[in-house]
């Protein structure tokens, strides 16, 4: 690695860094032990579940999301060198992304944005009730991306099969069950959340199966 002496080199460096975000970023401790429980959980079972629940302000969402395109547009930096992000995926290639409206609006979407060269990534678009346009797919390569909110319908969830899940803090249990039966193809799921208001199946069924080995 290129030492930075001068400030031609870091002005190089950062700029690199901006043209180039997903190489040069660097995931936190916890982050990092995030990505390695990812990983090695997909060698281990074909419908792995990770819950991370450090509190707010460390990186869950976005280390998520690191995970996803990692996966999708292969390892970018050696903290992804891991069979998961280094192989072709086993499972279909369709991700779900599930939070509220206003976090996928408000940085879900503008995270990908920012981390995806926009020559390799499609958007599509839709206009609610309120006349608001709101992202409902990301076309990356031969990936779709799709947004699902707490509030929609849970019969929006179903018909479907899904290789990875990201559900950004907790959702109801009908929509749980609803997402569950889109893993039967295989599915690595993650659920990054602070919990403060935890619904009881994430305590009865996720972590007691964890518990149990």
């Amino acid at each position: 690695m290129k030492k930075i002496k001068s400030k031609e080199d870091k002005s190089d460096f950062l700029q690199a860094c901006e043209v180039l975000p997903m190489r040069y970023w660097c995931p936190n401790g916890a982050q990092e032990k995030y990505i390695k429980a990812i990983a090695e959980s997909y060698e281990e079972h074909p419908i792995p579940v990770t819950l991370v629940t450090f509190g707010n302000g460390c990186g869950k969402t976005t280390a998520s999301v690191h995970v996803l395109l990692n996966i999708i547009l292969g390892a970018q930096n050696a903290w992804f060198d891991y069979p998961l992000f280094t192989q072709p995926f086993k499972y279909p290639k369709l991700a779900w992304i599930m939070s509220t409206a206003e976090a996928i609006d408000g940085t879900i979407v503008p995270l990908i944005d920012a981390l995806v060269p926009k020559k390799y990534s499609k958007y599509k678009i839709h206009k609610n009730k309120k006349g608001k346009s709101i992202v409902t797919e990301i076309l990356l390569g031969d990936w779709t991306i799709m947004f699902k909110t707490f509030e929609q319908d849970p019969k929006t969830y179903e018909s479907a099969n899904v290789g990875i899940g990201i559900i950004d803090e907790p959702m109801g249990e009908e929509l749980w069950k609803a997402y569950k039966s889109r893993r039967r193809m295989g599915n690595v799921t993650m659920m990054p959340m602070t919990p403060l208001d935890c619904p009881p199946y994430i305590i009865d069924e996720i972590k007691d199966a964890a518990d149990s080995g």
